[in-house]
């Protein structure tokens, strides 16, 4: 049986950047505690640390120790807060028998507030991570397999999934998804070898079932197996597992102590410092972002109001990796911006996801002429008024789609084709466009 743990809370630490804020979602007043440390950069990393069962926000902050190891390496903090049960017990709904028809959605609650900090502090759409102990590592695991491409990996603590672990098909994320488990070996709380009976919380699975999903979802085919010794007590010593793949950056990994239901206390390491070493790993940098992304099929349609310039986006990268809050800017060779992406604008709903192909469309602000030469930039956060480039593509117009060019003064007239003969526009032929200023000029409508 899976028995219940309460926490003891250590008198709040307060740090340079900790406040607690309010967050309406679906009619709830939801709480979390933001740490940011001084000076922290626009697009830095944002990490989740989630509590456990009848625990707090305040009290995982003060026990997990990630704001010193946020401190030193440069990442914001959100500890979000539960809602509390019927009984009077703060929780994570991710469905324990006894909350049957419990209908708060924390997966949306999640996903909402990652996105509003990610837009109103300036932080990282690809790097943000997700971590949490007991009941927030179950929460890792709901938002890993529902969730996702908001969250770049999970680091669940003592955690298992919910509910009768895997045998509902409860969850079946579409791309890899990076996950690295710590759990003790003696964890009476959350059962190493799983609980197949358990009637209160519901029948989990075993650990290494658990990561086992994981590996074969990520197609990971390498092992590394070692240990961290503990010189204070031989007898305790936490044995790592690293699952890997050539050409693959969505590793699991898992960690066995000999230590019960805690954050990990054994061996002469510190596991916030090995989460942020695992997220930090598994971070999708810039360089990775561009050179998984083509652009393809560049046009100028003029026969629109206003002029617009279509191109087709293709991804190729294939795991969680989601760049959100972003658009694309067009410059000429000259630095100036002539284009830029207008869709839902004030939302910030632009994004990149993984093994993605779909055209993006810029509005024009100034008439161009053809050929074009210039830069496409892809920009994080551009339209919330503090982009950042992120990738820079060499970008050619000499495709018209359309039967107009894009002058002011001159007026299309007529259309012929090289014996002479007036015809109207066609696709794939070479025609002479006659305007009423007299120039001629000569083009092919490619599809």
């Amino acid at each position: 049986m899976k028995k219940l743990l309460l926490i003891l809370l250590c008198l709040p630490t307060i740090g340079f950047g900790q406040q607690t804020f309010n967050f309406m979602h679906n009619g709830l007043n939801r709480t979390y505690i933001y740490y940011a440390p001084a000076n922290l950069p626009v697009d830095a990393p944002l990490v989740f640390v989630a509590h456990g069962f009848t625990g707090s926000a305040q009290g995982i902050m003060n026990y997990c120790g990630m704001n010193t190891i946020a401190d030193q390496n440069g990442f914001a903090v959100c500890y979000p807060q539960g809602t509390t049960d019927s009984w009077g017990d703060n929780f994570w709904n991710v469905g324990y028998l006894f909350h049957a028809g419990v209908t708060v959605d924390d997966v949306d609650f999640i996903v909402s507030l990652a996105a509003y900090l990610q837009s109103t502090y300036q932080l990282s759409t690809t790097n943000t991570f997700f971590t949490g102990m007991s009941n927030g590592a179950e929460m890792c695991y709901l938002l890993a397999c529902q969730g996702p491409n908001v969250f770049r990996a999970f680091a669940p603590v003592a955690g298992t999934i919910f509910p009768n672990g895997l045998t509902n098909n409860i969850c079946s994320p579409a791309i890899p998804v990076p996950i690295f488990e710590t759990h003790g070996r003696n964890d009476n709380v959350t059962l190493i070898q799983g609980d197949p009976f358990d009637q209160y919380w519901g029948p989990y699975l075993s650990t290494d079932t658990i990561i086992d999903f994981w590996v074969n979802q990520n197609s990971l085919t390498n092992l590394v197996v070692d240990t961290f010794p503990n010189f204070h007590n031989p007898n305790k010593i936490t044995i790592s597992y690293k699952y890997s793949a050539p050409n693959s950056d969505n590793e699991v990994w898992l960690y066995t102590h000999k230590s019960g239901h805690n954050w990990g206390d054994d061996g002469d390491m510190v596991i916030e410092q090995e989460i942020w070493d695992f997220f930090n790993q598994m971070s999708f940098t810039p360089e990775a972002l561009c050179d998984s992304i083509n652009i393809n099929n560049i046009s100028l349609t003029s026969s629109v109001n206003p002029n617009t310039i279509v191109f087709e986006l293709e991804t190729y990268f294939t795991s969680s990796q989601w760049l959100g809050y972003a658009g694309f800017i067009l410059l000429n060779t000259n630095g100036d911006t002539i284009a830029f992406e207008n869709i839902n604008t004030a939302a910030n709903v632009f994004g990149i996801g993984a093994m993605m192909t779909e055209n993006r469309i810029l509005d024009l602000m100034q008439t161009i002429n053809l050929p074009f030469t210039g830069e496409l930039h892809l920009i994080d956060g551009y339209f919330a008024g503090n982009g950042i480039t992120e990738c820079i593509f060499p970008f050619n117009i000499s495709i018209i789609s359309g039967t107009e060019e894009m002058y002011e003064n001159k007026k299309l007239v007529r259309v012929i084709d090289v014996l002479g003969k007036e015809t109207k526009a066609t696709k794939n032929t070479p025609l002479f466009y006659i305007y009423d200023d007299g120039t001629v000029e000569k083009s092919i409508i490619i599809e």
